[in-house]
């Protein structure tokens, strides 16, 4: 071993890879013991020694060995084991990349990599060389991590010195839709390298526990909130330009108090250094030809809100940027539109809110029923789709969406019930609620005064959309496969019935219960998770990709979750014989906001980054194989020109 690292060093710009092949040099010198052999001779008469005199003197001299000529075929003969050596010796041209003995690689994924901002290729296909000439240096003993820089933390290879099998789990990988999230795959390159570090027998305290390289744009990172990280972390960082227009919001809801009248919320942004103009157009079903289109015209860094009107049905809907970026992915935002139909609606209440019956009832798909309490029964639940409980608590938990409005306290908590009403709490002062919820859009509880809300225990998973000071004032608290909604004061103590607020509130809430009893929900982000309700527990579900890929996943009861969304466009779900369909989409301001970071920070240290890509060391072992095979054929040349 110490042979080979004598030899390992050939020159400030050279490397052996396989430095023992040199040994093969040790032909030349028997080579030349050849040409200074003397050769034996064989007895032969002869009439007259005159012309061989020259013969006799070296015949009769003592030595064994020859004068060593001048030999052409000696020279080439030489030359051909010295190329030969090399050849073996596996010499490479030495780039200025260099990796450790452990190194952990991460390769962002995201959606801002298949931006085509270099030379025609992709982010992700350029920072994909990168790792590739990583995997090319790789000395014997070096070790290698591969993981994806995605919110899946997706682990390519575990440590390992294979360079096919690296090879290979590259060329595995490829860019997503989704918005970029290193911190989860740094701290488990981390956590890794030192598990690696302590899983060896004998650790040589002189040598780094390993480091991390990353290759990104390094766009929306967020590497700020990682502290404590004393492992090396080197970014490569690719791309050049921010320029893209981007659909970074979208809404579709059905206009109050109409049946196919649907309001289209959309916000556009450019990106770009300069002024832009374009055309932002709707498509509705498997038409080409737009129904609607807007001609804009924004400034630099200007978001510009979009509102379309106009009469849908069921089917696929697209919003469309007629203008080609260096990043396409949010030039498209797509919309599944779900017919609505006419939905029961139960209230249970002593008949005193008439406020509640009258939100309800502006919505034209509302079937409202309104029964006392006294005349309550869980056989009303099979013919509702949401059931409301005005200031009661039933004996036993619904099994259908619920909403509890005020309900009375208990002193002690009632059988399979989630939560528990202690008492009243006077003067409630909301402090802030959830608007980015579905069923809190647009709803404005700045100017909401309750006078009076109550103390609840919440289990725990409870999500709170509305607080006080004094606690959550509106939470969905889930039980088994519903959530259900609860509203912790009584409206008619309050100034909410008099706000536009409670009108869109309670629409939400339609709307939502709606959704809840399809198949699946119709609308989300990329990357995650839908659920999709299942009727039949013994049903075949297989969902189809934007890219017609067929997945077929296991059926896991009521409700099943769908995670595979990390790619724009529309999926189809079939459950047995039901087909449904849903839209994803990428709609994030960060992740459109495509302009390389001109600094990167880890927890309060700076990265350090490197703009390019360096070329990786070049194996030119064939450039002396090719030279051998000539030289060999000159050989051949010059020893039979002497026979002949």
């Amino acid at each position: 071993m110490w042979l080979s690292h004598f030899f390992l060093v050939v020159s400030p710009g050279g490397l052996l890879l396989n430095p023992l092949g040199l040994i093969g040099l040790t032909a030349v010198p028997l080579i030349i013991l050849l040409y200074i052999l003397k050769l034996r001779r064989h007895p032969q008469l002869i009439s007259s020694t005159l012309l061989w005199s020259k013969v006799l003197r070296e015949m009769q001299a003592n030595t064994p060995f020859q004068k060593l000529r001048n030999n052409l075929l000696m020279w080439l003969q030489i030359l051909i084991v010295i190329l030969l050596a090399l050849a073996l010796a596996r010499p490479i041209y030495r780039g200025t990349l260099k990796i450790g003995k452990k190194v952990v690689v991460i390769l962002d994924t995201s959606a801002s990599m298949k931006t085509k901002d270099i030379e025609k290729e992709t982010r992700f296909e350029k920072a994909k060389e990168g790792v590739q000439m990583m995997i090319q240096n790789m000395a014997d003993g070096d070790s290698m991590m591969l993981l994806e820089g995605t919110r899946s933390n997706g682990v390519q290879t575990i440590f390992t010195s294979q360079k096919r099998q690296l090879y290979q789990s590259l060329d595995k990988m490829y860019p997503r839709d989704t918005p970029t999230e290193l911190s989860e795959s740094l701290l488990l390159a981390v956590s890794s390298l030192k598990g690696h570090q302590e899983g060896e027998k004998e650790v040589d305290p002189s040598k780094e526990s390993g480091e991390i390289y990353v290759f990104s744009d390094g766009a929306n990172l967020h590497l700020d909130r990682l502290n404590n990280i004393q492992i090396p972390v080197h970014l490569t960082q690719i791309g050049s330009s921010g320029d893209n227009l981007g659909i970074i919001a979208l809404d579709v809801r059905r206009i109050t108090g109409t049946k196919d009248e649907y309001e289209i919320f959309t916000n556009v942004k450019n990106f770009y250094a300069e002024k832009k103009t374009f055309f932002l157009s709707l498509k509705v079903g498997s038409e080409e030809t737009p129904i609607d289109a807007r001609e804009l015209t924004l400034e630099p860094q200007e978001n510009l809100s979009v509102i379309f009107k106009t009469q849908l049905t069921s089917g696929p809907m697209v919003l469309e940027i007629d203008e080609e970026d260096p990043f396409p992915v949010d030039n498209r935002a797509y919309y599944f539109v779900v017919e609505e139909k006419e939905s029961p609606v139960l209230i249970v209440s002593d008949g005193k809110n008439a406020f509640l019956e009258k939100v309800l009832k502006l919505d034209p798909l509302a079937e409202v029923t309104v029964v006392r309490p006294g005349d309550y029964s869980e056989e009303l639940l099979k013919d509702h789709e949401l059931v409301i409980f005005d200031r009661y608590l039933p004996s036993s938990i619904p099994k259908i969406n619920a909403v509890f409005i005020a309900p009375p306290p208990t002193e002690s908590p009632i059988p399979e019930f989630p939560f528990h009403v202690l008492g009243y709490i006077a003067g409630s002062e909301i402090t802030e609620w959830d608007a980015t919820h579905p069923l809190m859009r647009y709803v404005e509880m700045s100017d909401v005064e309750v006078f009076q809300s109550e103390e609840i225990k919440y289990p725990v998973g409870f999500k709170p959309l509305v607080k006080t000071g004094f606690g959550p004032l509106m939470a969905l608290v889930p039980y088994k496969n519903f959530e259900h909604l609860l509203i912790a004061f009584d409206i008619r103590s309050s100034n909410w019935v008099l706000r536009a607020s409670f009108i869109i509130f309670f629409s939400n809430v339609l709307q939502q219960a709606r959704i809840s009893l399809r198949q699946l929900i119709k609308d989300t982000l990329a990357g995650q998770p839908v659920p999709i309700r299942v009727l039949d527990p013994q049903a075949k579900i297989v969902v189809t990709t934007p890219k017609q890929k067929s997945l077929e996943i296991l059926n896991s009861g009521e409700i099943t979750y769908f995670s595979q969304t990390d790619e724009v466009g529309f999926y189809t779900v079939r459950v047995g014989e039901q087909m449904s369909q849903f839209s994803v989409n990428l709609l994030n301001n960060e992740e459109s906001e495509i302009a390389p970071a001109k600094e990167i920070t880890l927890g309060n240290s700076k990265v350090e980054v490197q703009r390019t890509v360096n070329k990786a060391n070049q194996e030119i072992w064939w450039w002396f194989a090719i030279v051998a095979l000539i030289v060999t054929f000159l050989e051949w040349l010059v020893f039979h020109k002497r026979l002949v």
